[in-house]
């Protein structure tokens, strides 16, 4: 009985100090938060470049982007994943085309009630984002129990509405 017990203890003792290991945060696309670039790309499952110009998020060294839109709620947008130092992925961002003509008050209404249908109520929210006539900015924020979720676009008083983003991020684990 002694015999057991000895290494029955040695490996509850070995997984007492182990660190924890986190699970893989599910987001937008299938795509886990702590995913690398090549995981990323065969997760998304379509073209990617690598971020140049006004394409750069200033604060990840790594940024792809897909070479095509894609359609989210009647919506063409076009997702860019961002990595941070450690070559893990930590923004992932749905950015509308400046001249897709499909960018109007009822897109960006459906958008955000699916949005609150996943997530619930926004936790902040700057104007009513689903207004008749969105002028200014728009910003919504949902959280769930591993990411948050921002919402925001540039609305105009003849309705055009030049930008719209959605931008995914895990919540912190060190606070």
């Amino acid at each position: 009985m002694l015999s057991l017990r000895l290494p029955l203890l040695m490996v509850l003792a070995t997984i007492a100090v182990l660190p924890p290991v986190s699970r893989a945060q599910d987001t937008w696309g299938r795509l886990h938060f702590g995913m690398s670039p090549d995981e990323a790309k065969s997760t998304f499952n379509l073209p990617v470049h690598q971020a140049s110009g006004s394409e750069i998020i200033k604060d990840y060294p790594l940024t792809l982007v897909a070479n095509d839109t894609v359609v989210v709620q009647k919506l063409n947008v076009t997702p860019s994943f961002s990595f941070d130092e450690n070559g893990k992925l930590q923004l992932i961002t749905l950015r509308a085309q400046r001249d897709d003509q499909e960018v109007d008050v009822q897109a960006i209404r459906r958008l955000c009630e699916a949005l609150s249908a996943k997530y619930g109520q926004p936790v902040t929210q700057t104007t009513p984002c689903s207004s008749e006539t969105p002028e200014g900015l728009c910003k919504a924020v949902w959280r769930d129990a591993d990411q948050q979720i921002t919402f925001a676009f540039w609305g105009k008083r003849d309705h055009t509405l030049p930008l719209l983003i959605v931008a995914y991020q895990p919540l912190p684990t060190d606070i």
